[in-house]
């Protein structure tokens, strides 16, 4: 039993359509244009050499597992026949997809004739050459005229440009899921054979019963992408408030810094000052006394020049032995090694100072980097 015939049992019951061809006495029915393939109805309809047909995608796939064999009545073919798309059946396919009429479409709202201007009537084809719909009416020229009554005339379609195909004027029944893109039958003629197409009533099921999913899916996406954004934000701001306090701590450290170096500063000067004042008055005693001495020694050496005009030996003695003694100069040796040794600390002290500034700034870079790198 071939693969045509194990599926045939599967075969889902749907209410049978008939299409009305070349006359009203003749008829298709929905089952002569199934694909005994996949059973349903002919995408892209071949006919092989032994008479039967088939979608030429299905029948593509099938040969390659059985090559060149009819999945119907299993003749073989020597060569593997060329598929050409059977116009004819594309076009019974065509109009009868166009015969159809779908839950969303009964749901659409009415189709009116484009030429009237009153009251306007409710279409009853419409016309994929001139595209424009026409009430019963207005449908007459193209009954009666013979250049119109070759036009192609489907049921009328609200939104007719959307509807059909631009560059073949025939209604886009088809949908091919690999390029996402609708097509009409001709347009199927030409396209790729290994892509799958499919009707368009059946994409649509198909896609539909899975935005359910993708929305879910969307969704938790855009969940996970709202939630980083609110965390970059997050993290912005929590960056920027470090930063600010990193500012203000730096500042209320770089005052303390220099207020501590100002009162170091002025504790120096006060030394050096407190040093100085008391230096001055060592030195401004030693001068005071060394005047004393200078005016002690000037009676001495008045005494002395005296002396020396006294002949009597006793009176002589008696003199010089109250002589006082001269002293010795009551200075204070002013050394200025003090003032020197004192400005050489201050200096080495400062630059060491200085030193150490420049290596702590030197490094604030590189903690920078490592905050980076973390």
């Amino acid at each position: 039993m071939d693969a045509c015939r194990r599926k045939t049992p599967q075969r889902k019951r749907k209410k049978k359509k008939k299409l009305q061809v070349a006359s009203r006495s003749s008829t298709v029915s929905e089952d002569q244009l199934l694909c005994p393939i996949c059973l349903d109805v002919f995408v892209q309809p071949a006919t092989t050499p032994c008479g039967h047909n088939f979608c030429r995608s299905c029948l593509s796939s099938y040969w390659a597992k059985n090559p060149s064999t009819c999945p119907v009545c299993k003749e073989h073919f020597p060569q593997k026949p060329d598929l050409k798309v059977n116009t004819c059946i594309s076009e019974l396919v065509q109009q009868f997809h166009s015969l159809q009429v779908s839950p969303e479409t009964e749901a659409k709202p009415e189709v009116f004739c484009d030429i009237c201007t009153e009251l306007q009537n409710e279409a009853v084809k419409s016309c994929v050459e001139c595209m424009a719909s026409y009430c019963e009416s207005h449908l007459e020229p193209h009954r009666r005229v013979p250049g119109l009554k070759r036009h192609k005339l489907i049921q009328p379609l609200a939104n007719l440009d959307n509807q059909v195909c631009q560059e073949h004027n025939q209604v886009l029944v088809l949908f091919c899921k690999d390029e996402k893109v609708l097509l009409c039958t001709v347009c199927a003629g030409f396209h790729d054979a290994n892509h799958e197409t499919v009707h368009l009533q059946k994409a649509y099921e198909e896609i539909k019963a899975t935005l359910k999913q993708e929305e879910t899916r969307v969704h938790v996406v855009l969940e996970d992408k709202i939630q980083k954004v609110n965390s970059f934000i997050k993290d912005i701001q929590q960056e920027k408030d470090d930063t600010k306090n990193v500012i203000a701590n730096s500042v209320q450290a770089l005052n303390a810094m220099i207020s501590k170096l100002r009162k170091t500063h002025a504790d120096m000067v006060k030394t050096l000052k407190d040093e100085q004042e008391e230096r001055n008055e060592m030195m401004e005693y030693s001068i005071n006394s060394c005047q004393e001495a200078i005016a002690s020694d000037k009676v001495t050496e008045t005494k002395i020049k005296q002396l020396k005009e006294v002949k009597d030996p006793l009176t002589f003695l008696q003199t010089y032995s109250t002589l006082a003694p001269v002293s010795g100069s009551g200075l204070i040796s002013v050394s200025h090694q003090f003032l020197q040794d004192t400005r050489n600390s201050v200096k080495i002290s400062l630059q060491t100072l200085m030193d150490r500034i420049d290596e702590e700034i030197s490094m604030i870079p590189h903690y920078f980097v490592n905050v980076k790198e973390s």
